[in-house]
């Protein structure tokens, strides 16, 4: 199950992979807590996924 966030995007582009995508380009991607936060909330929902063997950031 993929959660929708404001500040990344997350998608499956191949079998087994997870990408999260800063999407912040106002401000270059620069980190701020909130976007830090989904950051680390779409990489824990990435490890509780048995499908998911590779994530790229």
């Amino acid at each position: 199950m993929i959660v929708s966030y404001s500040l990344v995007l997350v998608d499956d582009p191949a079998p087994y992979v997870r990408r999260v995508t800063l999407n912040r380009p106002e401000k270059r991607n620069a980190l701020n807590a909130k976007l830090r936060r989904e950051i680390g909330e779409a990489l824990r929902e990435g490890d509780r996924d048995p499908s998911v063997r590779v994530q790229v950031v």
